[in-house]
């Protein structure tokens, strides 16, 4: 499909239960312009574009065959122990990181500046370095510019254009439209939009969690189980059962006690302690949420603070 901008789509649609390799080829004139491909995915749930995750693609030096070995879990960071996946993405979204105002995980967010979704296929040390020294290694898909305005304004940040409009996106995370027939001049910028000096505004304790949020993937249930999972609910399920309730003017503290026991059951079945694990980085990851896993049941203290026992 030809887009307003002069940019072309292409869509292949698939079925949600395919489990065999596509191969697609395509081809493009590019003329004399730079050639610039981008490629995400969607679902009939989720409209959103996203990265297209790395295991989705087949390396021509790969053995296809089924190991003999069931396959292993990624090994831990030593670097990350006792972050907290919750937290952390709290720590994304927060003034003082200030990550979400241009960066998306998994699509749904901001586009100033990549989405971060893969990078739990990332190595501890290269994304430290990426936060603390943004300008180390700048994505070219994503580098700065400076845009002088013939009323003698300076702009700097990320350009984009989209349904034929020019649009800059600066560090704070404001997204400014710009008139082609006022730019007086555009050079690229040496140094990344992204700001420097991110590390120094957070705690150890909130940079770990950061870095558990970035480099982990989300918390989920146990797939080893032999019943059937039922099916996932949809966004537009989700609206529906959401209809009518009104906004929180202001969230108030909230305490969620979740108490597990012992797993007793099969692979995937009545998996107490996996629940709790899940749904405590879940939940923490809320603002005003605080949350405390028991086994069994809550003590007194826990039982007179608690505003949610679960």
């Amino acid at each position: 499909a030809q887009n307003p901008d002069g940019s072309s789509t292409i869509q292949l649609t698939t079925a949600a239960n395919i489990s065999d390799l596509i191969e697609a080829s395509f081809e493009m004139e590019t003329g004399n312009g730079k050639p610039e491909i981008s490629m995400g995915f969607l679902t009939n749930e989720d409209a959103s574009v996203r990265p297209l995750p790395l295991h989705r693609f087949k390396l021509p030096w790969v053995d296809l065959q089924p190991a003999d070995t069931e396959p292993s879990s990624p090994p831990a960071i030593a670097e990350l122990e006792g972050g907290s996946w919750g937290r952390g993405r709290r720590v994304f979204h927060s003034e003082a990181a200030g990550c979400s105002k241009c960066h998306s995980v998994n699509g749904g967010g901001a586009t100033i500046g990549p989405d971060l979704g893969n990078l739990v296929f990332r190595d501890y040390a290269s994304v430290l370095r990426d936060v603390q020294t943004p300008s180390f290694a700048i994505n070219p898909d994503y580098i700065g510019h400076i845009v002088e305005m013939s009323d003698g304004k300076v702009l700097t940040g990320v350009l984009q254009t989209r349904e034929g409009k020019l649009w800059l996106g600066d560090a704070q995370g404001k997204q400014t439209e710009l008139d082609r027939a006022e730019i007086e001049t555009l050079k690229p910028s040496q140094v990344s939009v992204m700001p420097q000096g991110i590390v120094e505004k957070l705690t150890p304790e909130q940079l770990k969690d950061l870095l558990t949020f970035l480099l982990t993937p989300p918390p989920r249930m146990p797939l080893d189980s032999p019943l059937t999972a039922p099916p996932l609910r949809t966004q537009a399920e989700v609206a529906a059962a959401l209809e009518g309730s009104q906004p929180v003017a202001a969230l108030r503290p909230l305490h969620m006690v979740l108490i597990d026991g012992v797993k007793d059951h099969g692979p995937g079945e009545h998996d107490y302690p996996a629940w709790r694990s899940a749904w405590e980085q879940l939940l923490s990851s809320a603002d005003q949420v605080r949350v405390t896993a028991v086994r069994e049941f809550p003590d007194d203290e826990q039982l007179k603070t608690a505003d949610v026992l679960r």
